[in-house]
């Protein structure tokens, strides 16, 4: 028996879980350098939450991956990979889109700086719209502060209909686990090369990557091929996964006991990774030995927190539930299903929040500006999703040919 139905419930709860805390840890990081508080000494350790949108490449990866490599493996019909295309364009595009075109008029900052987005002309613009900005580093800080990511998951996407095809060309004519696992490895040596020729050879010395700095390297350890390894990671879940159901065996292979350890482990990962490298704000670390460094201790939290959700043991029965736990299994899943226009909004929230309590950019009372920001971006999130993201998530079909509809 593979997995009972409260066990996948108790699995998309940790993974749920893991997506909220992903995207609480990225607004935490926003609100407190967009505040200052993270220029206050002691106060260093919140711009380390960006390990929130590692957990998002890692999760996206197990995600979309899955039911690619079960079919793969399987020796199924691939899923259409036009029916995901179009999928991953209604659930993405529109509701970015939407986002932009009201923040160009709400939260543009002038001219002559202050709070607000800047959006770099017609060019900027293009390039917001089409998710190319972080790949001219003239505008990589355009836009949404956050979409930087955006346009490294939509690169995922297009990464992954080509990827499909050629793993599954090499598995016919090899083995498809073993090609799997190959290609696999391949993209983690990818990703290793692609951030020594970044950081290592091509870097001046002298070069910092701050908002203000737009040297070409700067913005290329923040492309794709630099996040490949959180990708990798997902997707050798999503193998994992896809391998013991092809054998008929169970998921939950983690202990409990040794997923609280994990889930601890990551803890303290996270707080040697504040004392260790304390950098604050967009600085890059002091040299590129210790850049890389931290790249791999957030990766190992993020791989202490992923490998827990996916293969944890679940107890056969869910322990009394009390009134906390009852209103905690209620608000995880629906923060997690509006993360997405909360991880678009909180931005603009915090902008407009430091405006409304009398501050300026780095000059503001954090007490004030985050509690405010917060109940704002996830109720827009919510007006976001209602109206907007949920009736075309219906009707996503609609929009795919009629002769695919049906693959």
């Amino acid at each position: 028996m593979l997995d009972s139905s409260r066990s996948r419930s108790a699995r998309s709860f940790g993974l749920d879980a893991l997506r909220v805390l992903a995207a609480l840890g990225v607004f935490l990081k926003h609100s407190s350098l967009a505040t200052g508080k993270q220029l206050q000494s002691g106060w260093a350790w919140t711009n380390h939450f960006e390990v929130g949108p590692a957990i998002f490449f890692a999760l996206s990866a197990y995600l979309v991956y899955s039911p690619f490599v079960r079919a793969h493996l399987d020796a199924a019909s691939t899923p259409s990979r036009l029916r995901f295309a179009v999928h991953r364009v209604v659930r993405i595009v529109p509701a970015y889109w939407c986002a932009l075109a009201v923040l160009i008029v709400v939260d543009r900052a002038s001219q002559h700086g202050g709070v607000g987005m800047h959006f770099g002309g017609p060019v900027g613009i293009a390039e917001l719209l089409t998710f190319t900005h972080i790949y001219d580093p003239r505008h990589f800080f355009d836009g949404i502060a956050a979409a930087y990511t955006l346009d490294v998951e939509v690169s995922f996407y297009v990464f992954v209909l080509v990827w499909v095809g050629v793993i599954r060309w090499i598995g016919r004519r090899t083995n498809p686990f073993g090609a799997e696992v190959a290609g696999l490895c391949g993209l983690a040596v990818v990703n290793l090369a692609w951030r020594v020729l970044v950081e290592f050879v091509a870097r001046p010395d002298a070069v910092r990557c701050t908002g203000s700095t737009t040297h070409w390297t700067c913005a290329a350890v923040n492309w794709l091929p630099g996040f490949l390894d959180y990708f990798v990671l997902g997707m050798a879940c999503a193998l994992v996964v896809a391998r013991r159901k092809s054998l008929g065996k169970r998921i939950d292979i983690v202990p409990r006991s040794a997923a609280a350890v994990a889930i601890g482990a990551a803890a303290a990962g996270l707080v040697l990774y504040s004392a260790r490298f304390g950098t604050v704000g967009l600085d890059t670390l002091v040299s590129p030995r210790a850049l890389f460094a931290a790249h791999e201790l957030r990766f190992a939290i993020v791989a202490l927190l992923l490998v827990p959700a996916v293969f944890a043991l679940h107890a056969a029965q869910d322990p009394p539930a009390g009134r906390a736990r009852r209103v905690v299994r209620r608000v995880v899943p629906w923060f997690a299903m509006v993360s997405y226009g909360f991880y678009l909004w909180h931005q603009a929230c915090i902008d407009l929040a430091i405006r409304a309590t009398g501050g300026r950019s780095f000059h503001a009372r954090f007490s004030n500006v985050a509690p405010l920001a917060l109940v704002g971006a996830i109720g827009i999130a919510a007006v976001s999703w209602y109206l907007l993201e949920a009736p075309l998530q219906r009707r996503r079909d609609r929009f795919v040919p009629e002769a695919v509809r049906s693959l």
